[in-house]
């Protein structure tokens, strides 16, 4: 059971992050088996048990929904060790043994032998973004070292018009990969970042292509084509790193991140004063649009830094999707924030509780067997929202009268080939080959018996 239950709370992301997630149910699920195997001898002490085992795993969602998740993992290893109650220290210490060994191997064959990669879609749609974002600024330093005409400035942007259709399959990739999970993935985060921050890096590109294609050829903008030559070939280094994050996806054989602007360069183009004269608008401009990429190849760079060691989202990166900074607060504040009677997380916690150890006293009370099982139903369905609540109530009876109808089909349809069994009725008499020569076979025969011949 342990087993399932950790291979369920493997929602993705670096291995760290998977191994602190698995560990703690793996962990935690050993000490709450633990603490309910004792239950099934005093009625009350079951009911107390449930209720604020139950209760305190549901109000760990006020740490998140990936917490949440955890808790509402830990309360079914606690409900069904409270049904099946374990017979002295010695049985219940040997069951959470058990519990633990069953999360072990789970996180063995999860990160080791059969690793889960459920963003892998999404990695590689936003790859293949930054692969085109690569390209467009080694397209845009070449065209501005060289020169290039207007027509060669439309040409290349008619060859980088595909870099929107690729934002869209990536944002509706991502968008199904999230929404297919319970809680929030930090590995999820990350890619939201990486890709909303294509958007903006892509509209200053094209914002550089044309401005660098008003600066003709001239003596006085040789200086600022060079600088803009240096510049797109750092950015394109960067994405172009960014991109091998993202379809790698380990530590492993992932080369260093480059720097923005190489030293040799930067000592080979210096920008002579004139450039940052205020008397030239074109290269005021185009220091503008060069602050703005390098702080978007920046937070590009420290998401994907993050995404490949397991490191949290930078505020730089939060502020990109719209997200308030983190702030530094103790772990005991998030129940202080829930602990009042107007927090949704409260109520659902004491209504979790109260209904399951409801639950268990009306099928105590009944005598009905396996009475655990109905307060398992409790926690699986009652949710925070009503809608979510009765969604899974229908899914929960459809599905229980769909397996009833298909056990009956199979009870009525599917069944043994009949032994046969002499009766008044029957013409035909059966002898077993390995019995005497008796017309009904002895009841030590193992051999099945033959019809063969008639009364």
């Amino acid at each position: 059971m342990t087993g399932l239950l950790v291979s369920l709370a493997d929602k993705g992301g670096s291995y760290r992050t998977r191994a602190k997630e698995l560990g703690a149910v793996t962990l935690l699920g050993a000490l709450v088996g633990a603490l309910g195997a004792p239950g099934g001898s005093m009625p009350w002490l079951d009911v107390s048990l449930m209720w604020l085992g139950v209760t305190a795993a549901a109000f760990a969602r006020s740490y998140g929904e990936t917490a949440g998740s955890v808790g509402g993992q830990l309360a079914v290893i606690f409900v069904v060790s409270l049904g099946a109650p374990a017979v002295g220290v010695d049985a219940a210490l040997a069951r959470a043994f058990w519990l633990l060994f069953g999360g072990l191997w789970a996180m063995t064959l999860s990160l080791v032998l059969w690793p889960l990669r459920p963003y892998r879609p999404a990695r590689r749609a936003i790859a293949r973004v930054y692969g085109e974002l690569a390209e467009a600024c080694w397209d845009l330093g070449r065209l501005s070292r060289e020169g290039a005409s207007s027509q060669e400035w439309v040409e290349a942007a008619e060859r980088h018009m595909g870099v929107r259709p690729l934002m869209e399959q990536a944002r509706a990739t991502l968008g199904a990969m999230r929404g297919t999970h319970l809680g929030r993935s930090r590995r999820g985060e990350h890619l939201l970042v990486l890709l909303e921050t294509c958007e903006p890096m892509s509209a200053q590109l094209i914002a550089l292509a044309e401005a660098m294609e008003a600066a003709v050829r001239e003596p006085r903008f040789l200086p600022l084509r060079a600088r803009v030559d240096s510049l797109c070939d750092a950015y394109a280094a960067m994405a172009s790193w960014v991109e091998q994050v993202l379809v790698r996806e380990r530590n492993e054989g992932v080369p260093r991140a480059p720097r923005m602007v190489p030293r040799s360069r930067r000592r080979r183009y210096r920008p002579a004063p004139d450039i940052r004269n205020r008397e030239d608008p074109l290269s005021l401009h185009v220091e503008a649009l060069f602050g703005k990429l390098r702080e978007l190849a920046g937070v590009a760079h420290e998401t994907a830094a993050g995404l490949l060691h397991g490191d949290p989202v930078s505020d730089r990166g939060r502020s990109v999707v719209g997200q308030e900074p983190r702030r530094a607060r103790s772990w005991l504040a998030p129940l202080r924030d829930h602990l009042r009677s107007d927090s949704l997380v409260f109520r659902h916690a004491l209504r979790v509780g109260l209904v399951a150890t409801a639950a268990l006293v009306v099928t105590r009370a009944l005598g009905i067997r396996d009475a655990h099982w109905v307060s398992l139903t409790v926690i699986a369905i009652l949710q925070p929202y009503s809608a979510i609540t009765e969604e899974r109530a229908l899914q929960r009876v459809g599905g229980t009268l769909l397996g009833a109808c298909l056990a009956a089909v199979i009870a009525t349809r599917v069944h043994s080939p009949p032994r046969c069994s002499p009766s008044s009725s029957c013409s035909r008499r059966c002898r077993c080959p390995s019995c005497p020569s008796t017309s009904v076979p002895s009841r030590s025969c193992s051999r099945p018996t033959t019809c063969c011949w008639p009364r």
